[in-house]
């Protein structure tokens, strides 16, 4: 199932998230061909890079539509997208509305670690008010987004989780339970960030 040895920082909690997918895909024993990993732009959408099946990246906040197009097309496949809070929270907000509300089969995890990692620590739409970043000198002075309340509020979704990447146990029976969904899920997982914790 691996393919390239994943490059995030150490104590990343992409490393947990991508751990949990290896082992249901091996508990499922699910034909890699069968599935597809997609994803946009951030530190979790190298998920694609690290995992051997189908897949790919597609441009920032966009994945989300481009992997419904493929779902759509091929329902005998799997497709996973792999995303972070600003990817799916900030630019790709709408499209997670569209694609619950639509209930294409597909499962969207959202790696959430409250900024934009990869860029050096930017404010996303889930950071705690007050959080100092270069794009917020003085402390984010909105309220962070609730991602699941946002969801669950959308018409006709059918499957809404949340996991934290450092209780293993919960994160697997949650990936598993919504790769095994037949409609739109999508999962939350609030995660360790080394780029955060240096605060």
């Amino acid at each position: 199932l691996t393919a390239d040895h994943p490059t995030w920082c150490p104590g990343c909690g992409d490393f947990a998230v991508l751990a949990s997918f290896y082992k249901v895909l091996e508990k499922l024993n699910y034909p890699q061909e069968k599935i597809v990993t997609f994803a946009g732009i951030g530190c979790s959408s190298r998920f694609p890079y690290f995992v051997n099946t189908h897949g790919g990246h597609y441009i920032h906040g966009r994945a989300l539509p481009f992997a419904a197009g493929i779902s759509l097309g091929r329902d005998d496949l799997h497709v996973f997208v792999f995303g972070g809070d600003g990817d799916g929270y900030s630019i790709g907000g709408n499209h997670l509305n569209h694609a619950a509300r639509k209930n294409i089969k597909l499962t969207y995890v959202i790696m959430d670690n409250f900024v934009y990692g990869l860029t050096k620590k930017q404010a996303s739409p889930t950071s705690p008010i007050g959080t100092k970043s270069n794009t917020t000198p003085r402390g984010s002075y909105l309220d962070a987004l609730s991602p699941l309340t946002v969801t669950l509020g959308v018409q006709n979704v059918s499957f809404v989780a949340q996991a934290v990447d450092w209780i293993p146990e919960v994160l697997y029976d949650i990936v598993r339970a919504a790769f095994r969904h037949r409609g739109f899920s999508f999962v939350r997982v609030i995660q360790r960030c080394p780029e955060r914790s240096e605060e």
